[in-house]
């Protein structure tokens, strides 16, 4: 179920058909995270511990992996964050940066 909304809000936020604007926090982010699967053990990037920081700062989302950025699965989970993350009104950018 939370699946289904989480796929409404974001067809909602992607088409401009959002008519509350509120402000983005860092919870909202991590909360939406959850919904980003981790293809190697089929369970969310949060849950797995991939994430290793998030910041927000003047619409700007940093996201820091704990993930090489050669993996075979970096460019899927970057570009599900991209798409979790990108389309809130009042973010601007999303910077996703692996683990060295």
């Amino acid at each position: 179920m939370d699946g289904l909304r989480a796929a409404v809000q974001n067809y909602e936020e992607s088409h401009g058909l959002v008519t509350e604007q509120v402000p983005t926090t860092l919870e909202e982010i991590r909360r939406r995270l959850k919904h980003v699967m981790n293809p190697v053990v089929g369970l969310d990037i949060v849950r797995t511990k991939t994430v290793k920081d998030v910041a927000l700062e003047d619409g700007v989302v940093r996201v820091a992996l704990d993930l090489p950025a050669d993996h075979q699965f970096a460019n899927n989970i970057r570009e599900e964050i991209l798409e979790k993350v990108g389309h809130l009104w009042d973010v601007r950018q999303v910077d996703v940066t692996f683990a060295e």
